[in-house]
């Protein structure tokens, strides 16, 4: 199970299941609203669903932060994400610029 990285949840009146907190505190929220009420009382249930949710939550998120990567100045793009969606995206990116960096520096000098 992979929820051991979520510090905390945030829920709703309704307790619906609605974002999710990493111990350094920044926050992801959901893609799906998670009903606790819909699991009746079975905590493993919602549980697996926030597993599930997580999952697919961490991709959205990514995915987005890939979009706006091409479109921002790295300095602020990097303070609206959090810290782990930026190593990722970054571990996309960077390497390639070092890469063509230095084939161009091998290139002309």
């Amino acid at each position: 199970m992979i929820v051991k990285g979520i510090a905390k949840l945030e829920f709703d009146s309704k307790l619906d299941i609605l974002a999710m907190f990493s111990t350094e505190g920044e926050k992801i929220k959901l893609s799906q609203k998670i009903s606790t009420a819909d699991a009746r009382g079975a905590v493993e249930k919602w549980l697996l669903q926030v597993q599930d949710v997580m999952v697919l939550s961490l991709h959205d998120v990514i995915a987005a932060s890939k979009d706006v990567y091409k479109q921002k100045i790295r300095h602020e793009w990097v303070l609206e994400w959090p810290g782990q969606v930026v190593l990722c995206i970054s571990q996309m990116y960077v390497p390639a610029f070092f890469f063509l960096f230095s084939s161009l520096q091998k290139a002309f000098f």
